[in-house]
């Protein structure tokens, strides 16, 4: 059976969707054609699927591989950017897949939060219109009488821990734990997003790629945030995604009901209200996680000051 030899395992909103597609359009990459296989998560997780690990097990994940075995590929990948946060994935590939890499890209929490507000607010339209990132960071700081998320999104364990989940380092110790440290990797999205070319660059070759294919490659972003018209007709298309993605095998296809999608939701940039100036509450936010990015220098060796000097 054939199982990926790289999983890209974190973090949410830190680029992996681009640099998923980017990757996967290297000739000697196989990519797992669906994004977030999801596939090794804790059985109590939101987005954990039906049919993963704990039903599955390890012959059901080989599946998303087997097209894979015409010996051309150099690196076979999946990236679920939630496994950063899932014993499931950290005991499977710590014990079943032992040559399996693992990398992580992470960037400044503070941007990691706004940009969860933006997204959560408009591309999938939960966090109310109305409100503001300021009471958005208020909601999610709340707790229950029991310790736990309270608060407008209590029932929405991943929003309601969009800070916890920036803290990087309380995750990866465990991982550190179980894997060795020549089996990890950790990128900063910053670099990713300040120079696409030379990432990629460095990343085919850091596993093994040849780096040239990316001297004339177009790097398209995917999965940004973007504004919505209307969250309601934005929730009501959304609803019927799961069975457009379906019943549409081309690829191209697919794409052009992206793009379709983004014309009729999508709100035109001259229509923008004034820009809103996010400095100070991200400021106080780089406050909050400056124990945690010192506590994650420690733990990779690695220099990540520039998230909280200033800018």
């Amino acid at each position: 059976m054939i199982y990926p030899n790289l999983v890209i395992a974190g973090a949410p909103k830190c680029g992996t969707t681009s640099l998923h597609n980017w990757l996967s359009l290297h000739p000697s990459a196989f990519g797992a054609k669906e994004k977030e296989l999801r596939y090794l998560m804790d059985a109590n997780y939101p987005l954990v699927r039906d049919g993963g690990y704990n039903r599955s097990g390890l012959d059901g994940y080989a599946r998303y591989f087997e097209t894979s075995g015409t010996g051309k590929y150099k690196c076979i990948f999946e990236t679920t950017p939630d496994y950063i946060y899932q014993n499931t994935a950290i005991e499977v590939l710590a014990s079943q897949l032992p040559e399996t890499r693992v990398a992580f890209i992470l960037r400044r929490p503070a941007d990691r939060v706004l940009s969860m507000f933006k997204f959560t607010q408009n591309n999938i339209s939960i966090v109310p219109a109305n409100m503001t990132f300021l009471d958005f960071i208020k909601e999610i700081q709340k707790e229950g009488p029991d310790g736990k998320p309270g608060g407008l999104f209590s029932e929405r364990k991943i929003i309601a821990n969009s800070i916890n989940h920036s803290r990087y380092a309380k995750f990866l110790e465990q991982w550190y734990e179980r894997i060795s440290p020549e089996r990890i990797s950790i990128w900063r999205f910053e670099e990713l997003a300040a120079d696409p070319k030379l990432f990629m660059k460095r990343f085919a070759t850091y596993f093994g790629l040849e780096q040239n294919n990316y001297d004339d490659f177009s790097f398209t972003h995917r999965n940004e945030s973007f504004s919505v018209k209307s969250q309601k007709i934005n929730r009501i298309i959304r609803s019927f995604r799961p069975y457009v993605s379906s019943s549409l095998k081309s690829a191209v296809a697919l794409q052009w009901t992206r793009t379709a999608y983004r014309a009729i939701v999508e709100r035109p940039t001259s229509f923008e209200s004034k820009k809103v100036d996010y400095t100070p509450i991200l400021e106080n936010l780089d406050n909050i996680f400056e124990a945690d990015n010192r506590r994650l220098e420690t733990l990779t060796g690695l220099d990540f000051s520039c998230w909280s000097d200033d800018r």
